[in-house]
């Protein structure tokens, strides 16, 4: 995962910390990321692993992480898209997308992407949301 702009020394920072902690090999690692004041803003780090995701709240500034099951506890989503053509893969600069996923547990998990990043939020809701939806 390639996110302009985000301080990789922190990223890496988590990264080895959570080799130190957990076996389970990271499947794939994003940032949330939204404009703010006009400039690009960086806010969680989420770690995807199989059955379960870890979210590092505000990575920048805070050193708070909650664990999440995935694997069959999505009961409802929502995905929200501004200038991005999920099918084709068309990705603007102002392209964003909002991804909100409530678990059985009631636990909600909002994630956000801006620009090239809403590849990436598309490839996580359909590896790890739509494939863990809670079948009646």
């Amino acid at each position: 995962m390639d996110v302009v702009g985000c301080p990789r020394d922190r990223l890496y920072h988590f990264v080895n910390e959570y080799e130190k902690l957990y076996k389970d090999e990271i499947e794939q690692i994003f940032v949330t990321n939204y404009i703010k004041d006009n400039k690009p803003f960086f806010e969680d780090l989420w770690f995807f692993c199989g059955t379960y995701c870890l979210k590092m709240n505000n990575f920048l500034s805070e050193d708070q992480t909650s664990w999440f099951r995935l694997k069959n506890s999505v009961i409802s989503w929502t995905n929200k898209r501004r200038d991005y053509d999920e099918k084709n893969q068309k990705v603007l600069a102002e392209s964003s997308c909002f991804l909100s996923v409530t678990l059985v547990s009631q636990q909600t998990l909002c994630l956000r992407a801006l620009g090239a990043n809403c590849q990436y939020l598309e490839r996580i809701h359909n590896k790890y949301v739509i494939t863990n939806q809670v079948v009646d």
